[in-house]
Formats: structure tokens, sequence, C-alpha cells
């Protein structure tokens, strides 16, 4: 593929996009579009794809780097026991289901494993974007929604150590795969034992030396050199990121991280969701568009059917068991990932790859239109009856705050009044012995540049007075 390909995919992107973004639909759907369009099954335009995977593959990367930073193992632990079953529960059920429905089909045992771990997840971007875009995120639905994608999106790590052993062409091994499981688990523990002693020293270090460019750089070689270790131990690259995302998650840095690597993400990101549509034309998907629009539905109404059988009696309200089920009912970016890494074992049937993309593809632009209408017939029922909404926590969320942008002397003296006037606030601050003093007398202090916008997300800017 010659570069003018690549610039072309990413022309055509830019006006598709944004006509998905004015209609309401996730800007993944666009990008996955443009690889139907434009590839060798749609208009053709774009024959050879093989660049394009390269880049999407870095960009898978870097997507799962980013997920594993979201992840916060306190922030889970926080929902409570009955929210942590209700994800686990949710994983078990549709799984199940999956796995039975597949073998209904005469589909091989390996071949029904492997689909029932790709469509137990649901999309993290999709989701979070959707309750963010509502401020909901720190609602009690938010918080049920966010709990159980950190449970899904852990639970890719030992899927994707699973995928290589279903392909075998001799079957199953039970006592191979708890071997090859076993000394899986303690490459993974050797990994996340030296990245967590190595790389918030890493970090530490470049961010002390006040170079912007630097601390870039050095998120990058930890995402790509945790990666590569992982290969190494004959490991994917994907669950070396993963676990660098997780390692820092909880680190004093981990805002920053994500604020610079999310340029990154986004670009390599969208690559790797066209290198996908590429392999799925709409040829594809006008000759099985019955079987496309059956399985996106049967998709969404297992999975809003389970949420709320499991979220029903846990919190007690139809609202917030009815939103969280519709907002978490599409395919995960995640299912497209594992999708990718079992393409080689050779375990699906020929077009199911394709019509699974195509599942996806509708179940994206679907649940966000019907998140509202959700919420309305919540509300409705939720007056008939005369309850309220239950509140998982009796924490509020941060509401009506001061934020203070550095912790200088000015920044010091600030945050004194505010703590003696009983003004809540948080602080922002770019120096590592500013942020360590800060957190010495027990300020809420996040590490990170005031000027990304992710940054000023986590300060929760937008409600500030």
């Amino acid at each position: 593929m010659e570069l003018r390909d690549v610039v072309l995919l990413l022309a055509a992107s830019i006006p598709i996009v944004f006509v998905c973004h004015r209609v309401g639909v996730p800007s993944l759907v666009g990008f996955l579009l443009t690889g139907i369009l434009l590839g060798p099954e749609g208009t053709g335009w774009v024959q050879d794809a093989e660049v394009v995977e390269r880049l999407g593959q870095a960009g898978a990367i870097l997507l799962l780097f980013a997920i594993g930073l979201e992840l916060s193992v306190a922030e889970l632990a926080r929902l409570g026991w009955r929210v942590l079953l209700a994800g686990v529960g949710q994983i078990l059920l549709m799984g199940c289901l999956a796995f039975g429905f597949a073998r209904i089909a005469g589909w091989a045992g390996p071949s029904a494993v492997l689909l029932s771990f790709i469509l137990v997840h649901s999309s993290t971007v999709v989701a979070l974007k959707l309750f963010a875009d509502r401020g909901q995120l720190d609602a009690p639905q938010g918080r049920v929604a966010t709990g159980i994608l950190v449970l899904q999106d852990l639970s890719v790590v030992p899927i994707v150590l699973l995928i290589p052993l279903l392909g075998k062409p001799e079957g199953i091994d039970l006592s191979e795969i708890a071997r090859a499981l076993g000394t899986a688990c303690v490459v993974v523990v050797g990994i996340v034992a030296l990245a967590r002693v190595v790389l918030p020293a890493l970090l530490r270090e470049a961010a002390g030396l006040g170079l912007r460019e630097l601390f870039t750089v050095t998120v990058v070689l930890i995402c790509l050199g945790t990666a590569w270790l992982a290969e190494s131990m004959s490991l994917s690259l994907e669950v070396g990121a993963l676990i660098a995302g997780l390692v820092l998650s909880d680190s004093d840095y981990s805002h920053q991280v994500f604020a610079d690597m999310a340029p990154l993400r986004d670009v390599f990101a969208s690559l790797f969701f066209i290198s996908i549509g590429m392999h799925l034309g709409y040829e594809f998907l006008m000759t099985h568009a019955v079987e496309v629009l059956l399985g996106a539905a049967g998709l969404m109404l297992g999975k809003i059917l389970i949420f709320l059988v499991l979220l029903l009696p846990v919190l007690g309200s139809l609202r917030l068991a009815l939103v969280v089920a519709v907002g978490l009912s599409q395919l995960g970016e995640l299912a497209i990932i594992l999708l990718q890494i079992a393409g080689p074992t050779g375990l699906f049937p020929p077009g199911a790859q394709e019509l699974l993309v195509g599942i996806a593809v509708i179940t994206f632009g679907v649940s966000p239109l019907l998140l509202g209408p959700a919420e309305r017939l919540g509300l409705w029922w939720q007056r008939r009856r005369g309850t309220t909404l239950d509140s998982l926590s009796d924490e509020p969320p941060v509401d009506g705050h001061v934020v203070i942008l550095g912790y200088g002397l000015n920044g010091r003296n600030l945050a004194k009044v505010l703590r003696e006037t009983g003004v809540p606030y948080r602080v922002a601050a770019l120096n590592p012995a500013r942020v360590a003093e800060a957190r010495s007398r027990g300020e809420q202090v996040v590490f990170g540049d005031a000027t990304s916008r992710e940054v000023l997300e986590t300060l929760a800017v937008s409600r500030a007075s």
C-alpha cells in the first residue's frame, strides 16, 4: 500500500465521522464505515490493507494501554460486592447463552467457547461517552456501568491467553490449558511485579526533568516496551499493553499519561477500525442484512434482559437497571480486537467474522438512540410506583468546587483559605515535588497539565463553581 492510500482513507474518514457525530452515532462507526466503503470489498479504491493493518495493530496496543489506564481496582472495590457479583454474573450468563446458541447452530466446542468470550463484552468507549455526554458518569448509573465495564475489560487477559490454545488442531486438552495458564500467570505476575517497581520510578524521573516531550516519549516507550516484553515471553502484544496500563492506573501520573497518550491512541485506533471495516464490504452486508439485523437485535435484547435480571434485585430501581442495561447492550471494541487476534486460529466458520463486525456496527449505532427512551420509560415507571432512584454511595459527586491550578505559594495559600472556610476544592499540578507536598498535606491533587482536556475532566471542571 502506498502512502496515498493512507491519506485517502484518513481524508475520507473526516466527513463520514462528522456526519456520524451529527446524527448521534459514535465516531468509531464512522471509521468502520470508511473501511467498508473504500476497502477492497467496497468501492475498491484501496486494495491493499497491509500497511493500514500494521498501523491498526499499533492502534489496538495503544487502545488497550489506555483502557488499562482507566481501570481502577480501588474504584471497583468501592462499588460493593453486589455490583461486582452482578458484573461477574453477566459475564457468566451471557457467555453460557452464547455458547449454547453456537452449539445449537452446529459450531464446534472451541469455536463456541471463543464466541462466548467475544459476545460478553460491551463497548467501554461508547458506553462511557454516552454517560459522560449526559452528565451521569458520577451518578449511580454511571458508576454501576463503569464497574461492570472494568470487570469485562479485566477478563480480556485470560481470554487472550486462551485463544491460541483453543485454535490447536488436536483440540482442547484441559491439562495443557491448565499448564499454559499456570505458566502465563507466572509470567504475568513477574511482568506486573517488575513493572510496579520500574515504571512509576521511570515516570517520576521523566516528570522531574520538566520536559513535556521527554515525558511523552517515556510513556510511549513504556507502552510499546511492555508489549514487546510480553510478546517475547510468549504472551501477546495486547496483554503487555493492558498490563502496562493497569500498573500505571493507580499511580500519581495516570491522568497525565492518559492525556499524553490520547492523541496517539485516537489516530492509530481510527486506523485499526478502518482496517477492520476494509474486510467487510457493503455487498456482504446487503446479502446478509437479515442475519446481521437479527443478530444485533438478539444480542442487544439478550444483554438487556440479563442485566435487568441481575441488577433489579441488586439496585431495587427499574430506572437505574434499565439505563445501565441499554447503555451496555452493544458489542465492545475489545470484541473486535479479540476477533483480530483469533483470526489466524481458523476457529470461525466462513463469514462469521464479517457477520460479527456487522453486528458490532449496528449495535454501536443503535444503543445511543435507545438510551433516552429507556430513561424516560424508567422515569415513568418510577413515578407510577412512587419510588425514587437509589444511590450506591453516601458520598456525593464532586460539584460546586473550586479548581486550583498549581501548588506554589499562591496555590497553597488559596487551598488553606478554602479549607478553613469549608469550600470544597481540587488541585492540579505538573511539578512532581509539589504533588508530593500536596498529598502529604492531605490535598486532593491530580498530577497533570491543566491545559489538557482529559485532566480538566478528571477535575470535574464543568461542575466547578
